[in-house]
């Protein structure tokens, strides 16, 4: 049986977000500031052109491009700043700024941020298991089939990682 993966990410929590559209977005910058593609978001929403307006709701394909970054959800506390953010998890402030408004990028407590992630490689090895696997890079199941959906695990080959 054949999976369509935008069957997939439309019905996978993990696999996709959600984003209210406000005045003077484009379907272009919204797929810009997430990491998608704007082919993949108008196919996604089943939309059939670029139209677009404030208070609809998207469904953002959590995407890992080329294969090697992902998106984590991080909320501001009272004393973050950027820099700190940035440091914490070793992600320079312009790229944390590519996913997020930069132009609203007042931070807040409360508020919630894109962070990418880069997935580290891992060489599968002979003995290994998808159990050693998780155990040994503290990923789930869930995050190892996301991260890798398009591979088959087998001695030599490289996977994505936490």
């Amino acid at each position: 049986m054949r999976v369509n993966l935008f069957d997939y990410y439309r019905k996978s929590p993990i696999r996709q977000t959600e984003y209210v559209v406000k005045q003077g977005d484009t379907l272009y910058n919204i797929a810009k500031n997430h990491g998608v593609t704007v082919k993949d978001l108008m196919k996604i929403n089943d939309l059939h052109n670029t139209l677009i307006y404030p208070d609809q709701v998207l469904v953002i394909p959590k995407s890992v491009p080329s294969g090697a970054m992902y998106f984590m959800e991080y909320v501001v506390t009272k004393d973050d700043t950027l820099e700190k953010i940035s440091k914490q998890f070793d992600v320079p402030t312009e790229e944390i700024g590519r996913y997020n408004d930069v132009t609203k990028l007042i931070l807040a407590e409360g508020q919630v941020l894109t962070i990418p992630t880069r997935y580290k490689v891992y060489t599968v090895k002979d003995g290994d298991s998808l159990s050693t696997i998780l155990r040994n890079t503290n990923m789930t199941q869930e995050e190892f089939i996301n991260a890798n959906i398009d591979n088959l695990i087998k001695p030599g080959m490289t996977v994505y990682v936490k």
